[in-house]
């Protein structure tokens, strides 16, 4: 199977720091260099209070052109906290 198009959701943000959820983005990227996830979007999430569910769904529904996202900055909460980077 040969993927175009990984996503990588990091969950249960609003459970931790935002120092460990950075650490934990970072240790993500660390191993999945040289596999096929590299480079992969990585977006931290929370399901029960809705963190950035919405740039998943974009994510999905942008008919697969992580392109056109523009996530070179943090991803902020609903609460407008910075969040781990997201690329």
């Amino acid at each position: 199977m040969k993927l175009k198009h990984i996503i990588i959701l990091q969950n249960k943000i609003d459970l931790i720091q935002e120092s460990v959820a950075i650490n934990q983005h970072e240790s993500i990227q660390k191993f999945i260099q040289g596999m096929i996830a590299d480079g992969a979007l990585g977006v931290p999430i929370s399901g029960q209070l809705k963190y950035n569910v919405h740039v998943v769904w974009d994510c999905v529904t942008v008919k697969n052109d992580l392109a056109k996202l523009h996530l070179t900055i943090p991803v902020c909460t609903s609460k407008g906290e910075k969040v781990a980077p997201s690329r």
